[in-house]
């Protein structure tokens, strides 16, 4: 617990874990996930293919309408959170700015 989270909420501290463990964030989570959807889509695609059924293909697109849900999703909790963060960092620097520049003064 670092000192700027009193100043958080919950969803904001959920946000920064999110950035806080490499395992969890960031080019590798990204791969992970579409990895996961592609390899899944690929599959219905070849039941599609193979059993000559194209209604297999609809699930390869649900599949994708599922996967851009979710991102949307993350997004839209990221546009929320982030400013009011970045916000209340500002605020917290500038304190520590104050504190600084008032021990420097005497």
């Amino acid at each position: 617990m670092s000192a700027t989270d009193p100043v958080l909420t919950d969803q904001e501290r959920q946000v920064l874990a999110m950035y806080r463990d490499p395992a969890k964030s960031g080019w590798s989570r990204a791969v992970r996930l579409s990895v996961q959807y592609a390899v899944g889509g690929a599959v219905f695609l070849y039941l599609a293919i193979s059993t000559g059924n194209p209604w297999w293909s609809a699930v390869v697109y649900a599949l994708f309408v599922v996967w851009m849900a979710i991102r949307l999703a993350v997004a839209r909790r990221l546009s929320h959170a982030m400013p009011s963060i970045i916000a209340k960092l500002e605020r917290r620097i500038e304190e520590l700015e104050k504190q600084a520049n008032k021990k420097s003064a005497t």
